[in-house]
């Protein structure tokens, strides 16, 4: 359900594609109740392309053998977005958003920023950003949905560091909304500008 593109491992040649799964439930998850839930947990697959685009081998998963925390209905890969140089030093990051993540409120939804390992597809460390994560203090409400498309704006405020912005449509509730966060090199939110 959503796609990033890029040199992902590092590695200068082939190309990665990124997936989202956001129904996605393994044994260990149908184990602990996915399999009544049809939004699943969610999934992310990093695959290796070649020259012609072909995939090159099974790929990567992500999901909660390596990010603890993710739960039942949570929609992991809602939204991912690739972000080469996240802080100047050539660090790659996945931001992935979660859009039915229930910190504090139900579907309020969360960001997970992916910190890669250096010239792998693998999870070093991770930075959630939600109602109760990540420094953010938006406006949150039940089914606001936060995460549910994401997207690099560069550096906004020019302290070495890019920035995101993520939408929240807001289902159930009278409008949705953009929010425009500014981050600093660990991930969590600086400042941030709500546009509703």
């Amino acid at each position: 359900s959503s796609l990033a593109f890029g040199d992902i491992n590092g590695d200068g040649s082939n190309m990665e594609l990124a997936v989202g799964a956001t129904r996605f439930a393994d044994d260990f998850d149908i184990q602990h109740g996915a399999g009544s839930n049809p939004n699943g947990i969610g999934a992310v697959w990093i695959l290796s392309l070649d020259t012609a685009g072909v995939v090159q081998a099974a790929g990567q998963k992500i999901d909660t053998s390596s990010l603890l925390g993710l739960e039942v209905g949570d929609q992991f890969g809602s939204s991912i977005a690739l972000i080469k140089d996240f802080d100047g030093s050539g660090k790659k990051v996945l931001a992935v958003g979660a859009a039915r993540d229930d910190d504090s409120f139900t579907d309020g939804g969360a960001v997970y920023l992916l910190f890669l390992a250096k010239n792998a597809v693998t999870v070093a460390t991770f930075q959630k950003i939600s109602a109760a994560s990540g420094n953010f203090d938006g406006e949150f409400v039940a089914k606001l949905l936060f995460g549910r498309s994401i997207a690099p704006v560069g550096d906004v405020n020019g302290d070495g560091v890019q920035d995101l912005i993520v939408g929240a449509p807001g289902e159930g509730i009278a409008h949705g909304a953009v929010y425009i966060l500014m981050l600093d090199s660990s991930g969590t939110v600086a400042s941030q500008n709500k546009i509703s």
